[in-house]
């Protein structure tokens, strides 16, 4: 549908930067020169904290040095010096520099939100009898799971890291049930060791689980239930588990992996038939707003003293700037990190999604990218839409009904009907035939008022303003959302009429999702996190929202 003119609207991407000059750096924790820029490249030797480092050039979460004159790759969280940020994705504040706004290729800005929390588990040793076991890499993964949780927006004070014992770990979720409020997103990090334990449940019996310092076991199902409380109000859950399980054994010829068989200490035989992984996602009674990627395969739970595990350094470069934003939707989703992180090295699959691999906790970082094919733009205008759809609270039920699905061109008028479960705030946003814009079509300037009643219907458009169609022939998608929160659309796109339109360009698509999933009072004082407790400012803060699709024919 094609309402009026089309308005240019600049975009600024980032691009690949190579350094035009070589430049001196420092290596800021122990790291290895790798061979080539992948984590199981052959290794050429430990650069210990402190030495000093020609920087040659970059590529996204990678950096090139020379070390005596020869040339070699490190991980560009491991450098430090102008050079190691020279890339544009190195460059995004999302944990390899300050804090502070986060700027992605289209501009959108990822600023630290309160609604966000993540509770980081390492563990890093296991006493079981007179056995004690370590895993002394994993104090990095404690490094890089607070880089993914700085990129995802959550704020330094709501990032809970926890090292010990069952009792430790078990206060640990007590705290994050406390602090999650309605709508609020949650990252569940897991590094340290597995194992396999024997089960007097129905279904298999045997199950991979987590192991803590003491030697006690988080089976998937005690992990659900010192979660409920928080996933009763969370609108997503993503859970980050690098381990191994009993019977992985050890790499050979290489780290060790995070696996350890413990003593029965009184449970069921263990046997085989276990489901693969750790199958959180499966056994959670809010399946829907649970996501999980963990790590699989010839590398599982595989170790690196000096750099933490494969799975940890792979995931957190993926998040940080080496993933690619393959359907231009405008958002990085768990599916595009899977990928990833799948794409980086010679030892086949690393990572696995359950649940929604169309969740996207960030913004792009790439927009463009020579390992991602070129979309037409109509395509990509669709992925961006879906992906704000696929975003929304299962839990906040919104319906759309067109009171005719197929309109003439130049004749019949847009005629809906929207209702919703929960009271808010009512948004529609057209993506017309031709693909080329997005347009913000109520609130409008001639109908301000967009407040829906738990169970009200709405029928839209009012009087006061109609949507003719116009075509081109094709198929518009119309994407309502239900909101507690207002949302802030000013910046949505130049007016034509009554309307706002964006093109659906990179900067256009990134930006629908910005603004349709962020609260408008988001900078506000009043959704800092000490204001929080008030459910009234909560709701006003609220990052959640409902929504549904429907495709209108024009011909």
């Amino acid at each position: 549908m094609n309402i009026v003119f089309r308005v240019v609207i600049a975009a600024s991407f980032a691009c690949a930067a190579h350094l035009a000059a070589a430049a001196d750096g420092t290596i800021t924790r122990a790291t290895e020169l790798r061979a080539d820029r992948y984590v199981d490249a052959p290794s050429l030797r430990l650069l210990e904290t402190g030495t000093r480092v020609e920087i040659v050039g970059t590529e996204a979460g990678w950096v090139q040095v020379r070390v005596a004159g020869k040339p070699g790759w490190v991980r560009a969280s491991g450098v430090s010096g102008e050079g190691a940020t020279a890339s544009a994705a190195s460059r995004v504040e999302g944990g390899r520099s300050a804090y502070g706004n986060i700027v992605v290729a289209a501009g959108v800005r990822g600023i630290p939100k309160p609604s966000r929390h993540a509770l980081v588990i390492a563990v890093d040793s296991v006493t079981s009898g007179a056995r004690t076991q370590r895993w002394p890499g994993v104090e990095h993964d404690v490094e890089a799971a607070v880089q993914i949780a700085r990129r995802i927006a959550v704020p330094a004070a709501n990032v809970d890291v926890v090292h010990g014992d069952f009792d430790a770990i078990q206060a640990a979720f007590a705290r994050l049930d406390e602090r999650v409020l309605p709508g609020d997103q949650v990252l569940l990090v897991f590094a340290g060791p597995g194992t396999d334990v024997g089960t007097d449940a129905s279904g298999p019996s045997c199950v991979n689980s987590w192991v803590t310092s003491d030697g006690r076991t988080l089976t998937p199902q005690a992990v659900a239930t010192h979660l409920a409380p928080a996933l009763a109000n969370a609108s997503r859950v993503l859970v980050l588990s690098d381990a191994a399980y009993a019977g992985a054994g050890d790499a050979k010829d290489g780290p060790p992996r995070r696996t350890i068989v413990l003593e029965s200490r009184g449970r069921p035989r263990c046997t085989e038939g276990r489901p693969p992984g750790f199958a959180l996602e499966a056994i959670t009674r809010e399946k829907a707003r649970v996501v999980q990627l963990e790590a699989i395969g010839p590398r599982q739970g595989v170790e690196q003293p000096h750099a933490g595990g494969v799975f940890m350094q792979v995931v957190t470069d993926c998040f940080l700037g080496d993933a690619t934003d393959s359907d231009r939707s405008g958002a990085i989703s768990i599916g595009e990190i899977a990928r990833c992180a799948n794409s980086t090295g010679s030892g086949g699959v690393l990572a696995s999604v359950s649940g929604d691999a169309a969740y996207s906790p960030s913004f792009a970082v790439r927009a463009e990218g020579d390992r991602a094919p070129v979309a037409p733009a109509a395509d990509s205008a669709r992925k961006a839409i879906d992906e704000v759809h696929a975003q929304r609270d299962a839990r906040i039920r919104v319906e759309l009904v067109a009171s005719q699905p197929v309109l003439a061109i130049g004749r019949d008028q847009l005629e809906l009907k929207l209702s919703s479960d929960r009271a808010g705030f009512a948004y529609l946003v057209l993506l017309g035939s031709d693909g080329h814009s997005f347009y913000l079509l109520f609130p409008n300037d001639l109908d301000r008022d967009n407040r829906i009643a738990a169970g009200q219907t709405l029928q839209l458009p009012r009087p006061q303003w109609a949507v003719t169609s116009q075509g081109p022939p094709g198929k518009d998608v119309v994407l309502a959302i239900v909101s507690e929160a207002e949302r802030d659309l000013a910046s949505f796109g130049a007016k034509e009429g009554p309307f706002s339109a964006s093109l659906t360009d990179a900067a256009g698509r990134a930006r629908l999702a910005d603004l349709l999933g962020r609260s408008g009072r988001a900078d506000n004082a009043e959704c800092a996190a000490g204001a929080r407790r008030n459910l009234a400012v909560v709701r006003v803060c609220s990052d959640a929202y409902g929504s549904a699709l429907l495709e209108i024919t024009e011909r």
